[in-house]
């Protein structure tokens, strides 16, 4: 698994209240199953398993904590149900974006090469 449960809390800044969880140890239980399935992605997206190699480079560990991050981001606002309000003086409405994979977390995946698939081919 890459990132830490507790580095991506402490980066966040949450807490079990904000997710609606009773105890610090749920918290680092949930945020530990969406590093599972952040680590998955990141491995399909990859064509490899940094994990099994003999180090897991610094900026793939960075990019799972920010995808961690957007995954609590993301179930803080679907708890509170909030929106954004249009006040009519403003030149544009922020929107708040639920995408995991956003485009600068893509970009910085895409520094680490990806492994080439095996192809057989019969002639």
């Amino acid at each position: 698994m890459y990132s830490d449960a507790k580095k991506v809390i402490d980066f966040a800044g949450a807490s079990p209240a904000t997710l609606g969880l009773e105890s610090q140890t749920q918290l680092e239980t949930l945020v530990e199953s969406w590093l599972v399935q952040i680590t998955d992605g990141i491995n399909r997206d990859r064509n490899r398993d940094f994990s099994a190699e003999e180090e897991v480079p610094p900026i793939i560990d960075n990019i799972a904590l920010r995808m961690a991050v957007n995954m609590i981001r993301s179930a803080e606002r679907q708890r509170t149900g909030s929106v954004v309000k249009f006040d009519a003086t403003e030149d544009s409405l922020p929107v708040a974006d639920a995408r995991i994979f956003t485009d600068s977390i893509r970009r910085d995946l895409m520094r680490v090469p990806r492994k080439p698939a095996v192809r057989i081919t019969r002639g």
